[in-house]
């Protein structure tokens, strides 16, 4: 009897851990723009629950972790602790240069302000994606933290099309988060001016409804709100 109660308190403990590791979804995602694509992670926990650590966390694409198309994402120089509402991206762009064309003062210079919820930029990866892939990231052990198929084209992952616009889930749809259907994604809107590079306001995406995280144009008019999650 013993023995069969450890094994059921094992079984408890890892469901929980699971049910604590689902609340780290992806929130934001483009497959392509002028400064590379991006995939935004978010602790999705109320505030007070649980962290993820930066350092046990694994990245990639529809490779499924396959030798040579994982992304350690423990190389950031320091732990990073991701607490509920904050965010960390990973790109394919170097930190630098996605600091410049996303968080740059739009007045000329190159002073960055990263939004307060945003803990990491990942920078420099070369697992890339494509029009139609996953986005997933799993911990140290192998245990899936969440799984985003999404496409423009083919069902049944066919949702907005995210080159030089992102995608983010439509809160109007309820469980869009939770769920993670590409379906009910939206593209983001635009509601300030660009950044140093650029001046001119860009009108929210054709096709769009008013989205939960409102965008922000590039010089080139890529639209996005890369590490901005509103709850």
């Amino acid at each position: 009897m013993k023995s069969k109660m450890l094994v059921l308190a094992a079984l408890v403990a890892a469901t929980a851990a699971s049910n604590a590791q689902s609340a780290l979804k992806c929130t934001e995602i483009m497959y392509t723009g002028l400064y590379g694509e991006f995939v935004e992670y978010t602790n999705t926990n109320a505030n007070g629950g649980a962290s993820f650590d930066l350092e046990d966390i694994e990245y990639s694409d529809n490779h499924n972790f396959a030798t040579g198309y994982v992304v350690d994402l423990s190389n950031t120089g320091s732990p990073v602790l991701i607490a509920p509402g904050q965010s960390f991206i990973v790109t394919e762009a170097a930190e630098e240069i996605f600091d410049l064309a996303w968080y740059a003062l739009p007045n000329g210079t190159t002073t960055v302000t990263r939004p307060a919820t945003l803990v990491a930029v990942v920078g420099d990866v070369s697992v890339n994606l494509g029009r139609g892939d996953i986005a997933q990231i799993q911990d140290s052990l192998g245990g899936a933290l969440d799984v985003l198929r999404f496409d423009d084209q083919l069902a049944p992952y066919n949702g907005p099309r995210t080159e030089d616009v992102s995608a983010v889930p439509d809160v109007a749809a309820g469980s869009a988060i939770a769920l993670n259907d590409f379906r009910t994604w939206i593209t983001s809107g635009a509601w300030k001016k660009g950044s140093a590079f650029s001046g001119a306001t860009v009108a929210q995406p054709a096709g769009s409804v008013t989205p939960w995280k409102s965008g922000r144009a590039t010089s080139v008019g890529t639209v996005g709100s890369p590490g901005v999650y509103n709850r």
